[in-house]
């Protein structure tokens, strides 16, 4: 009977284990399915986002070039991952309509997570923050700038200031002609007269002018413009900070923007289905949509609108060649940026290239290459091109370089 019973135990037992063998396989099957899977080619889309990705100037083909952050960092996840990179430029319009349509497979350029763009593409792992501003025409001058240091000069709050100038001046003036006025001829005379030289001695030696056309002789009298001529430097530099500083609060206290509720009353301009964009249709407030940030910069230097609304890392960058904007320091929301991912890559591909984004995020180098990128219009949609050619880990660009 012992052998019945031990055999029945077996194949219990060998029954109980079955299940999960099979579950085991299944999983192998399908890592391994999808790891074939994998795309050998990521296409990568760009559009003009600076500094994390910016067209800089045209390669000998004419064909724009592209650098930034973000592509830099595409180049390391695509080295970690073993694929070669394909890039496609467009407006961002086309370059999220073109991820929707699995046309390219991740989008290089930062793009803030939405409800509506979660229905039509994945995200990557965040990987930085931007912040909502925008751009105004500085249309300030000299006279401008007059106006704020009289206001600023003239504000209560330097009373104070000019009380204790005041009150120094004075100060150092009688010292010196009670000191003087007995043995020095230039503070002699009647009690007005030498008091009104010593004062013009003073207001010189304030000014840091020194005409030397009324001087102490005595000891002390020479200790005393010692201690006011060193006590002149320093309210010399306070006297001119005040007055930069009356400049800077009142060119920031010009700034027609300080809440969201100010561009209700402004024509702006934003980038067609960017951040911004979705952002001025949450708070309904209307705005002129734009292909790029260019496109917006040349129609608020044309005085079409008012402000482009824009992230504010992106408008600082772009103000450097137009001399007559300047960024707003308001600073309206911060948002978090990610790549997008297409979702016709297998979830696992999408699981590796989280794990290669946390990895190298932390490794990212100064190194910014400069890559060749397709017109998103010149490839229309035709499907990934399996026998595309692969570069080696060193150059996963796999595009010419200039």
């Amino acid at each position: 009977m012992t052998t019945p019973l031990l055999f029945t135990a077996v194949f219990m037992g060998f029954l109980a284990l079955l299940p999960a063998a099979l579950c085991r396989a299944q999983a192998t099957n399908e890592t391994s399915t999808s790891i074939a899977s994998d795309p050998k080619v990521l296409r990568v889309g760009v559009f003009d986002a600076p500094p994390f990705s910016e067209s800089i100037d045209m390669s000998a083909s004419g064909a724009p070039q592209w650098t930034g952050s973000s592509m830099r960092l595409i180049e390391r996840i695509a080295r970690t991952l073993g694929v070669t990179v394909e890039y496609h430029s467009g407006s961002e319009a086309e370059i999220l309509a073109a991820l929707t349509a699995h046309t390219i497979d991740v989008c290089a350029s930062p793009l803030a997570p939405t409800p509506e763009r979660l229905g039509a593409f994945d995200f990557s792992y965040c990987y930085t923050t931007v912040g909502i501003g925008l751009a105004t025409r500085h249309a300030e001058g000299f006279g401008s700038d007059f106006r704020h240091v009289f206001t600023g000069l003239m504000a209560p709050t330097q009373s104070h200031l000019y009380a204790g100038i005041a009150l120094a001046l004075l100060s150092f003036a009688f010292l010196l002609w009670a000191v003087e006025r007995r043995s020095n001829k230039d503070f002699q005379g009647h009690s007005w007269h030498g008091l009104g030289s010593s004062l013009w001695w003073s207001m010189v030696t304030l000014a840091t002018v020194g005409y030397g056309d009324k001087v102490p002789r005595t000891v002390l009298g020479r200790v005393i413009a010692s201690v006011w001529m060193l006590a002149s430097v320093v309210v010399t530099a306070v006297f001119a900070a005040t007055i930069v500083s009356a400049i800077t609060v009142g060119t920031l206290a010009s700034t027609p923007v300080h809440h969201a509720s100010d561009l209700s009353r402004m024509r702006c301009a934003a980038v067609r289905a960017g951040i911004s964009a979705a952002w001025l249709t949450s708070h309904d407030i209307r705005f002129t949509a734009v292909d790029s940030l260019a496109a917006g910069m040349t129609m608020l230097e044309q005085g079409t609108v008012d402000a482009l609304v824009a992230p504010q890392i992106s408008l600082t960058m772009i103000v450097r060649d137009h001399d007559g904007v300047v960024v707003s320091p308001t600073r309206f929301t911060d948002e978090f940026m990610c790549f997008g991912l297409s979702t016709a890559l297998s979830p696992a591909f999408r699981t590796r290239f989280d794990a290669a984004l946390v990895d190298e995020l932390p490794r990212l180098s100064d190194s910014d290459p400069f890559r060749v990128a397709t017109p998103l219009a010149d490839v229309g949609d035709d499907e990934r091109n399996p026998a595309a050619p692969t570069t080696t880990p060193s150059n996963a660009s796999g595009a010419s370089q200039p």
